[in-house]
């Protein structure tokens, strides 16, 4: 390696850097010994079974699954089955997610659920301790919890999340020229770090609400009971905060800034996972970690394309299971009973049409190639290298207001727009008899393929440092934006009444879980006895 190889390195990328040896001795964590949980593979493979059917009723992005799972259970526990003992509570959360598959049998320890209990007890006390709470604020202490508890099957990660998260924001802060608009805002700093939980680390509103909860509420995971309880009145008006943050009027300019940023810091720290006993010497040599980053940009392209065709297929069985019901339910009752007429071609096409969709997007949703990884690579060079010329990644200039007349006008487009798309979507189904019904029916799932779309699209669009700007992308824009945003508010209100998940969590979950602990509790029972006789 040559001297002029050797590169002066920015303040942020040597706290990245010197914060990956560092977690190697903070992970260094002494192993647990004693008695683990163990869940009988008869129980087991029943819970699997139904958490295959509950998860395909109601769609959840892959890497929020766990914690929505804990949400779920932790409702189900603490508001239905009225459970208040903190250590009980951690024990069947731990054996429900173990007979689920969440987590892998006899491998937890029951000192890990004295710790998860201790959590859920701080929890517990502030239900206990805030009276008169609205629904929205059980909702969302039940969130933090989910958050929390997950976080603590998952401490090595979420330490590597922290420091790439500060690593991050060092660069949005100090190596963006932001306009005097965004810079003097109080609240400036803060939403550069929400930016980053939600546009890199793909964070919810609930992981991001801890992450600023857990900062804000100092010492909350060393609190006691009493101490729990004395706070109650910050734990509430911080709840009362959180929204106006998470939505910030300048919110979508800071994240549309971060996530063209993204790809470059993604594969910084691919990079690093890639070359665990080198990464020093690659980021000190400026030819090895343009190869470096090549790779692992591409390694991240085939990955992306990978997922792209499994969440496809995800989604795909979804849609497919809810068009069945509404299909049984609604449009062949209606065809038979009240038109007295039953037209299969409309119900084949309803059936048909949106896996078909959902198999054109997967195969031809563009991934990125050279061009794109040599932009990557300048910014990747920005980040880790001082430069002479103290150059920017981005400029953020001071955000445009709209005059009346622009509103206006861009109202009206906005309406040509939604009246051309849906006018053409019903002059076609006109054309092929369709009734009012199946009409209906399919509009609905059109709208939310749509919007399933736009979802399986992004994390590749992601990848892509540029926004795509050809004449078929803007085209399947301009044709696909009023059916997102139709799909977007029918998908909100479908998640509030899924009839399918209703059913499930209120006729058959609680009554089959209470069946299942009960049956794991005589198994082991009949064990001891056994062993007694023995």
């Amino acid at each position: 390696m040559s001297d002029n190889q050797k590169l002066q390195q920015t303040p942020a990328a040597l706290y990245f850097l010197n914060g990956q040896a560092d977690l190697k001795t903070r992970q260094q964590v002494p192993e647990l010994t004693g008695e683990k949980i163990h869940v009988s593979e008869v129980v087991s493979k029943v819970s699997v079974f139904y958490e295959f059917l509950r998860m395909s009723a109601e769609y959840t992005e892959e890497h929020l699954i766990f914690r929505s799972v804990i949400e779920r259970i932790l409702k189900r526990r603490i508001f239905i089955q009225m459970q208040d003992d903190a250590q009980e509570l951690a024990k069947g959360l731990i054996k429900e997610l173990i007979s689920g598959g969440y987590l892998a049998n006899d491998t937890i320890y029951i000192d890990e659920v004295r710790v998860v209990g201790s959590i859920l007890g701080r929890y517990l006390m502030l239900f206990e301790s805030v009276k008169d709470r609205p629904a929205d604020l059980n909702d969302f202490l039940i969130q933090l919890a989910s958050v929390e508890t997950e976080r603590e099957f998952s401490k090595s990660e979420r330490q590597k999340e922290e420091i790439f998260a500060h690593f991050a924001f060092m660069v949005m802060r100090d190596h963006i020229n932001w306009s005097p608009v965004f810079k003097d805002n109080k609240e400036h700093e803060l939403q550069i770090f929400i930016s980053i939980l939600r546009g890199i680390l793909k964070y919810d509103d609930s992981q991001i609400s801890f992450s600023i909860f857990n900062n804000a509420i100092s010492g909350w995971s060393r609190l006691n009971l009493t101490e729990v309880a004395s706070r109650s009145s910050e734990v509430v008006a911080f709840w009362k905060n959180i929204m106006g943050w998470l939505n910030h009027p300048y919110h979508e300019t800071y994240l549309r800034v971060t996530r063209q940023l993204s790809p470059s810091f993604l594969v910084i720290k691919d990079v690093v996972n890639s070359h665990p006993q080198q990464w020093k010497e690659v980021f000190e040599d400026k030819e090895r970690l343009s190869r470096a980053v090549s790779a692992a940009a591409q390694a991240r392209y085939d990955a992306a394309k990978s997922r792209l065709k499994h969440r496809a297929s995800r989604a795909t069985i979804y849609i497919f299971l809810t068009k069945m019901l509404m299909a049984l339910g609604i449009e062949v009752p209606y065809d038979i009973f009240l038109v007295a007429h039953f037209a299969p071609i409309p119900l084949i096409i309803n059936l048909l049409f949106p896996p078909a969709l959902m198999f054109f997007i997967g195969v031809t949703t563009p991934i990125p190639g050279k061009r794109n990884t040599e932009r990557i690579i300048k910014d990747i060079e920005k980040i880790i290298y001082v430069n002479n010329k103290n150059e920017m990644l981005r400029v953020v200039g001071t955000p445009k207001e709209q005059s009346i007349l622009q509103k206006i006008l861009y109202a009206a487009l906005m309406t040509g727009l939604f009246i051309l798309s849906f006018g053409i979507c019903v002059g076609i189904l006109s054309a092929l008899k369709f009734n009012v019904v199946s009409g209906g029916v399919f509009m609905f799932f059109l709208t939310v393929v749509s919007l399933f779309a736009y979802r399986i699209r992004k994390p590749v669009k992601e990848l892509f440092v540029t926004n795509l700007e050809g004449g078929l992308s803007t085209l399947f824009f301009l044709i696909s934006y009023p059916l997102v945003v139709v799909g977007h508010a029918l998908s909100d209100g479908a998640a509030k009444i899924n009839i399918p998940v209703i059913f499930l969590d209120i006729f058959i979950e609680a009554p089959l879980k209470s069946f299942l602990e009960v049956g794991e509790d005589w198994l082991s029972f009949l064990r001891q006895k056994q062993e007694e006789i023995v």
